[in-house]
């Protein structure tokens, strides 16, 4: 919970890297996805007359990447700020939370429903590193210690919004974002941050393979293939 989130930021600062710590909400939009009935729904063979965006619903966010959904939205139903954008990050926080993914340009101008909660970072942060970042261990403990409700377990926004965060130099966010393991303990990021990252293998091979660089994809792209 808190305590294990402190103890990760101390560690990072006692690494002697330059880290500022930030809520969440100082350095990211972080807003919910907004529900729809049935009535707003159109069928997806539904003419392209008719048909809107996509429909993302909780159990399409899967860890590392969304299922494509078969529900769309009716023509004019949704607004264009309910709109999900390339980079998006994307936490489930109903039922099964702490759920994460990220939004690649195939899922782009979705709609996320209520039961998820939207992550759009601004300049100082790297969205794969909020990725990363999520999904270690002290933040999905985090995330489990801060989900309440008597029946279905609830993630309240304002408490995301208070979350701390290490925002680190940009060449130290692409190092975690290039971290491979989907779920990462938190003591393996200590240790990539700790200078040891070329003995890691798999980075070294994506940070410098020319053959990667020329594959023009985005690193979203990269990372749904990378989990399906």
């Amino acid at each position: 919970g808190d305590e294990g989130v402190r103890q990760f930021l101390d560690q990072i600062t006692a690494l002697g890297h330059d880290v500022d710590v930030k809520d969440f909400g100082e350095v990211a939009n972080v807003f919910s996805g907004r529900g729809h009935g049935r009535d707003d729904y159109v069928e997806e063979d539904a003419p392209s007359s008719q048909k809107g965006p996509q429909y993302l619903r909780v159990g399409d966010i899967r860890n590392g990447f969304i299922e494509s959904p078969d529900i769309y939205l009716g023509k004019g139903v949704a607004s264009e700020r309910e709109r999900l954008e390339e980079g998006d990050i994307l936490l489930t926080s109903v039922g099964t939370v702490g759920r994460i993914a990220s939004v690649s340009s195939k899922f782009a101008g979705s709609v996320p429903s209520q039961g998820i909660i939207v992550i759009r970072t601004e300049e100082e942060l790297q969205p794969a590193y909020v990725h990363r970042l999520l999904m270690s261990s002290v933040y999905q403990k985090w995330i489990e210690g801060h989900s309440v409700g008597s029946t279905i377990d609830r993630l309240r926004i304002t408490e995301l919004r208070s979350l701390n965060i290490p925002v680190l130099s940009k060449d130290l966010q692409e190092t975690v974002a290039l971290m491979t393991d989907p779920g990462v303990n938190s003591d393996r990021i200590l240790f990539v941050l700790s200078g040891e990252i070329e003995k890691d293998p798999v980075v070294t091979f994506l940070s410098e393979s020319r053959d990667v660089e020329e594959l023009d994809l985005g690193r979203y792209e990269v990372e749904d293939k990378m989990y399906e």
